[in-house]
C-alpha cells in the first residue's frame, strides 16, 4: 500500500509493505524522469512489543502479508517466533517502512 501526502509543493511517499529500498529507488527514478527533485529518502525500523498473545495474533491476522496468517496452519514457524521473541516486555516485533520526499520542479 503506497501512501502519499502532498504538502507545501512536496510529495511524501511511504511504502511500508512493498519492495523496500528497491521500490524507493524505482519511485525516485520515476519522479526524476518527470522532472521532479528528490528531496529526501529514508528508512525506519521501529521496535514494538505485544504484551499478550491475543493481541499479537490479532495483529498478525490483520497484517497484509503475502499469505494470510493462520495460527493453526503456521503453528511451527509461529512457535519458533514466540520462543525467539518472548522477553520481559512481551513479544518483540518491528515495523519497517521506506520514505521518499519529492518536489515538483
Amino acid at each position: 500500500m503506497l501512501a502519499a501526502v502532498e504538502a507545501a509543493g512536496s510529495l511524501l511517499l511511504t511504502d511500508p509493505l512493498h519492495g523496500g529500498a528497491v521500490a524507493t529507488r524505482a519511485y525516485a527514478a520515476s519522479f526524476e524522469a518527470l522532472n521532479c527533485r528528490v528531496v529526501a529518502k529514508g528508512q525506519v525500523n521501529l521496535r514494538a512489543w505485544f504484551c499478550d498473545l491475543e493481541s499479537l495474533v490479532f495483529y498478525m491476522k490483520a497484517s497484509p502479508f503475502p499469505e494470510d496468517f493462520d495460527p493453526v496452519a503456521h503453528v511451527e514457524p509461529f512457535n519458533r517466533y514466540l520462543a525467539a521473541a518472548a522477553g520481559p516486555h512481551g513479544y518483540e516485533t518491528n515495523e519497517a517502512s521506506d520514505l521518499l520526499v519529492v518536489q515538483r520542479a
